[in-house]
């Protein structure tokens, strides 16, 4: 550790900086590696189906094209609408935008929901 004065200057006060070193080792742990590489890709499924109503692979299909809400709020941030405040004047614009917004991604996913129903 080093200490290092800095004098009285203006308004500043006089104090005492220190400078610290820090080093760090790292070193992998090829069996941790190995258990987080089988992890990725996996899910975990719970239904309250009988199994004689809805087999294995019925309730994969029906999970995988589930609703999802969090893609239609990722296009407000993405570039095609790119709700980003730098444009908007004061907090009743960016509440009033957001909301807008909003309303327009929620119609999109009923029209999506809509779409894959039939």
């Amino acid at each position: 550790m080093h200490e290092r004065w800095v004098r009285q200057y203006g308004e500043r006060t006089a104090e005492i900086h220190q400078e610290r070193q820090l080093r760090v080792r790292v070193q992998r742990d090829p069996l941790a590696i190995e258990r987080a590489l089988r992890l990725p890709g996996w899910r975990v499924y719970v239904i309250n189906a009988w199994q004689e109503r809805l087999s294995l692979e019925q309730a994969v299909l029906a999970y995988r094209e589930e609703y999802l809400v969090e893609p239609n709020f990722g296009r407000l941030k993405g570039k095609p609408l790119s709700l980003t405040p730098m444009y908007l004047q004061n907090d009743q614009h960016a509440t009033g935008l957001t909301r807008l917004l909003s309303l327009g991604s929620r119609v999109l996913a009923l029209m999506e929901h809509g779409t894959r129903r039939q």
